[in-house]
């Protein structure tokens, strides 16, 4: 499964084009570009969301899922670090 998912870059970068140059009219540009622009951390909460926004339905429930369950630690960790330093 890993090799799978990480084979693209495995690929040499003449095969990471896009093939439809005649749709833009543009040279295509590399897929790698492409996952190098992904990157979250520096967008405004706006943006961040707008990203989750475009993903289907199944991707945004996992993301929801990961997000609470380190919303949840988060908060027990918290009540937990309280009740140990006021007793």
């Amino acid at each position: 499964m890993g090799f799978v998912k990480w084979s693209l870059f495995l690929l040499p970068v003449q095969n990471l084009y896009s093939s439809n140059r005649e749709d833009t009219g543009r040279s295509p540009a590399p897929v790698v570009e492409l996952f190098n622009d992904v990157n979250s951390f520096d967008k405004s909460l706006m943006e961040q969301m707008a990203m989750v926004e475009q993903l289907d339905k199944k991707e945004k429930t996992a993301f929801y899922a990961v997000l609470d369950a380190f919303l949840g630690k988060k908060k027990m960790k918290d009540a937990l670090s309280n009740i140990l330093t006021n007793v």
